[in-house]
């Protein structure tokens, strides 16, 4: 089962990294703009990076981007490929084909975190030398790399289950891009229909719930929660996952 699973994530760790005749480089369609920002947000919030909260939003947001546009190809790309009857046809488990796809987009997504967070210290360590390399704050980086982690594993298991359905990669990146932009911005627009006042005594919550001795209480709920529905959306793709279904799709 191990060795399948190793074998599953090699192959579409390479897939990512092998373009054909007119592709464009995975580096300049998914890391472009997480590098830029990754740059100029850094510079312009100095030691604050690496010592307050500030960039737990940088390791949500790159994860999320990151696994979102390699997830869309898992099962939507072989059928584009018609390379999905072979992967089919071979000895691996459904469980080693479907988490290895998965593992493979966590994977993928959590180094490149990793790359432009630390090509973060960068800017910071130029801007405000202080005669040694300063470094994140132990607390806020092994935090921000555990939520990388379980954001990337929730967006790689929609993704995997928009995918298997999907026909086209595109259908499916469009799928999910509308999946997460309804996740953000249909409790803005929740919260925009409240009265002033009802808004008033949720930005108390908020900041009652997010102050100090209280913010890590909040960490672990939010990170309970993502790990439930990350499991949930796994089970329920590993349930549709059977290869006379997907082969007929």
């Amino acid at each position: 089962m191990w060795i399948d699973l190793q074998t599953m994530i090699w192959k579409e760790i390479k897939s990512y990294y092998t373009f054909g005749k007119g592709s464009r480089s995975l580096l300049a369609r998914v890391l472009l703009v997480p590098l830029v920002i990754g740059i100029l947000l850094p510079w312009e919030a100095g030691v604050e990076w690496l010592t307050t909260p500030i960039s737990i939003g940088f390791w949500l947001f790159l994860p999320l981007i990151l696994s979102s546009t390699t997830v869309a190809d898992t099962f939507a790309g072989e059928k584009e490929r018609h390379t999905l009857a072979t992967l089919l046809a071979s000895r691996l488990s459904n469980t080693a084909i479907l988490f290895g796809k998965i593992g493979a987009a966590v994977l993928n997504a959590v180094i490149l975190t990793l790359l432009v967070m630390f090509m973060a210290l960068i800017p910071v360590n130029i801007r405000f030398w202080s005669g040694h390399i300063q470094f994140y704050e132990p607390q806020f980086f092994f935090l921000g790399l555990f939520l990388c982690i379980i954001i990337a594993a929730l967006i790689a298991s929609i993704g995997s289950l928009i995918s298997l359905r999907a026909k086209t990669v595109k259908e499916a990146q469009q799928i999910l891009s509308f999946s997460i932009m309804a996740l953000y911005f249909i409790p803005l627009i929740l919260i925009n229909l409240l009265s002033d006042e009802k808004k008033a005594l949720l930005r108390a919550f908020i900041e009652h719930v997010l102050s100090e001795g209280r913010f890590g209480n909040a960490v672990i709920v939010a990170s309970c929660s993502i790990i439930l529905l990350t499991v949930v959306f796994m089970l329920i793709a590993l349930n549709r996952f059977k290869r006379t279904r997907v082969a007929l799709s």
